[in-house]
């Protein structure tokens, strides 16, 4: 039987493979997610950012329509009454009742805060138009109540034959003014310039009352240096409305 020869190796198990030549550095697998990674980001991105935009558009929308009811409110609030506090009283009423209105309205919860933010925001700066307007419209019932006692307070010494009106009547134009200034009706140039024209505001109407009477006694009288405290330019003027009056008469006594 022939001998099968044996071979003897020197060959030893080793833990490193063959070298394979590739251009292949990461599993493929992370590659590809690698490389989807920020197509999902723009993507939630840009979700994000429609979500936000989607959000502000509808909150101002929201306090775009409250806001038009708030201004009627504020308007109607500033016109009913001369006090601050009845007034931002209806107001803050009437506000809530809106601002409840809309907030029911939004979509989420986001929505609501943003919307109902802006609307507080609004609704203080009406408070402040609504006590401007509130002021405005004391003052300017202060002033015609001021006025009218002026008024009558000269009628009743001028042409109301009362001595004791006509005695006090200086005292009691100085005292309205007085408190026209104090009030704040009037500045303090306005006020000296009242008070120091009170004796040519006097003379002058009790010359009016007098042309209407008697123009020609008038205008002798205006000639000669009655009516104490009428200023110059007052008394030329006086003069002429007499003598307007009185030629018609003059000629026709002559005549």
């Amino acid at each position: 039987m022939p001998k099968i020869p044996t071979f003897t190796t020197e060959a030893r198990p080793t833990a490193q493979a063959a070298s394979v030549v590739s251009n292949i550095k990461i599993p493929l697998n992370q590659t590809v997610a690698a490389a989807l990674r920020p197509l999902g980001e723009a993507a939630e991105d840009y979700y994000i950012k429609e979500k936000i935009i989607q959000n502000k558009t509808e909150a101002l929308e929201l306090e775009n329509k409250s806001v038009l009811e708030l201004n009627d409110v504020a308007q109607k609030a500033s016109s009913l009454y001369k006090n601050s506090e009845q007034a931002n009283s209806y107001l803050m009423q009437q506000s809530k009742i809106i601002r409840d209105k809309y907030a029911s309205q939004a979509s989420s919860g986001t929505v609501k805060t943003m919307f109902t933010n802006s609307y507080l925001l609004e609704e203080q700066k009406k408070i402040f138009s609504v006590d401007n307007a509130v002021y405005k419209n004391l003052i300017q019932s202060r002033a015609i109540a001021s006025e009218a006692k002026e008024q009558s307070l000269l009628t009743e010494a001028i042409y109301g034959d009362n001595e004791l009106a006509k005695k006090t009547l200086p005292t009691d134009l100085s005292k309205i003014y007085t408190d026209d200034y104090k009030d704040g009706l009037i500045d303090i140039d306005t006020y000296e310039g009242k008070v120091a024209a009170i004796p040519n505001t006097i003379a002058y109407l009790e010359v009016q009352k007098d042309i209407t009477n008697d123009p020609v006694q008038t205008y002798v009288n205006l000639n000669t240096g009655k009516y104490e405290g009428l200023t110059i330019k007052t008394r030329e003027e006086l003069k002429r409305d007499a003598k307007l009056e009185a030629t018609p008469i003059l000629r026709e006594n002559i005549t």
